[in-house]
Order: C-alpha cells, then structure tokens, then sequence
C-alpha cells in the first residue's frame, strides 16, 4: 500500500543560480523497501511534473521531474 504524506526538508542554498538545490529530511519510515517523493514547489505555488510527461534529456539539461528515491529501512 502507498501512502503519500509530504513533509517540508531543509534546503542547503547553492552557489551557482544553475546548480541542484541540495535537501534532507528526517523522516519516521517503517522497516524495509520504501520509496521517497521529492518534489520542489516555488514561491507561486507551481510543483514540478509528477506524471513522466517530462521528456528527459541524456546529459541531465532541464531536468525538471519529481524525483523517486529508493531506501531501504
């Protein structure tokens, strides 16, 4: 069963305007298999594709999809 409850991270600021937002959380996970949801939402409420419609580039150039992460607890 998924359950998707979002929780706010910490964000560490880079240096370039241009590079990745660095983030963490802590978060209560039960043990084993889980998978973590980031997504960025700005100042005007706006998030970031939740549904692949995303078309990826190769080399990573405006990448601007949801990510999933998978952990294991």
């Amino acid at each position: 069963m998924r359950v998707l409850t979002w929780h706010p991270a910490d964000l560490q600021v880079p240096v370039s305007p241009f590079a990745w937002y660095r983030w963490t959380a802590k978060l209560r996970l039960p043990t084993g298999a889980q998978e973590i949801w980031a997504l960025a939402i700005d100042e005007l409420g706006r998030t970031q594709p939740r549904d692949g419609a995303v078309h990826w580039n190769p080399q990573g150039y405006a990448w601007n999809g949801m990510e999933k992460i998978n952990v294991a607890v």
